[in-house]
């Protein structure tokens, strides 16, 4: 699973430099964490090259308010709240990382040890007036396991591509093993005690 993910501007730069075009109120003069419900930038793609969008997160469930914030990539394309846009609505959420909680829920934060920025397969949709997406998840490889049984389905720049615009090789990149991932946890705080 996959329920907060960090943007950064590094992460905008990023996304800049591979897009051709943009939004035009794409800035989104916020980062940190993003939530579900929140907007966050994704990259989609048309006639073979990406857009740079802000999207919503979080598909609207059948519950009035809740949200579906991912999908299972095992399932996406069968699945009907997610099989039309799996086929034709694939997009990337890029992030500097995202969090896991442990079982002492512990927030452990993942990133990768040598990229700033983290392709993450996603799909969106149209309710609405607005788009929104969803995120995809895979079985958790080792680097994840001891925190969670989920993780992001992660993607270098051209599998996101591949991801993206390429119908034939989209269902075999969700059945990858994801990279090794870095794990930070909070630092313990001690609190000197006293006798007096």
């Amino acid at each position: 699973m996959c329920g907060r993910y960090i943007l950064r501007e590094v992460t905008e730069q990023d996304v800049l430099r591979l897009a051709s075009f943009s939004d035009e109120e794409l800035h989104l003069n916020r980062y940190g964490d993003i939530h579900p419900s929140e907007t966050g930038l994704v990259l989609t793609g048309s006639g073979g090259k990406f857009a740079a969008r802000a999207m919503r997160w979080g598909f609207p469930a059948a519950r009035k308010g809740q949200l579906l914030i991912n999908a299972r990539a095992e399932t996406v394309f069968a699945r009907p709240s997610f099989a039309a846009s799996a086929e034709k609505r694939r997009c990337v959420v890029p992030a500097a990382g995202f969090y896991e909680w442990d079982a002492k829920k512990t927030k452990v934060t993942y990133f990768l040890p040598d990229r700033r920025t983290i392709y993450m397969a996603g799909i969106y949709n149209m309710f609405g007036e607005e788009e929104r997406f969803v995120i995809l998840t895979t079985a958790a490889n080792a680097s994840v396991a001891d925190v969670h049984d989920r993780m992001p389905v992660i993607l270098n720049e051209a599998e996101a591509a591949d991801w993206v615009f390429d119908e034939s090789r989209a269902a075999a990149l969700l059945r990858k093993t994801g990279p090794a991932l870095m794990a930070e946890r909070p630092r313990e705080e001690y609190r000197q005690l006293t006798l007096f």
